[in-house]
């Protein structure tokens, strides 16, 4: 009975982890740079700066009025890495 129980249970653990790689794998290939990092990354930095400031409330966390980010505009160059 507990044999058949693992076996089981590590089949559907197997299932599962095929399906979803084989979903996100789908979703993230020939991914460029400006489609998800450059935006983003602005707003992970501000998350960070504002959780280790302890501010929890404000407006760029909460989405309840104006959030001021980070200007990540360039002229050429990416200061973000794609790898």
């Amino acid at each position: 009975m507990i044999i058949q129980f693992t076996k089981n249970t590590f089949l559907i653990f197997a299932l599962i982890s095929i399906a979803s790689y084989g979903i996100l794998a789908f979703n993230i290939e020939n991914q460029g740079i400006n489609i998800d990092e450059a935006p983003h990354h602005g707003y992970g930095m501000k998350y960070f700066d504002l959780m280790m400031e302890g501010k929890i409330l404000d407006p760029c966390i909460t989405g309840l009025g104006d959030c001021n980010l980070i200007d990540l505009d360039c002229d050429k160059i990416h200061w973000i890495s794609s790898g």
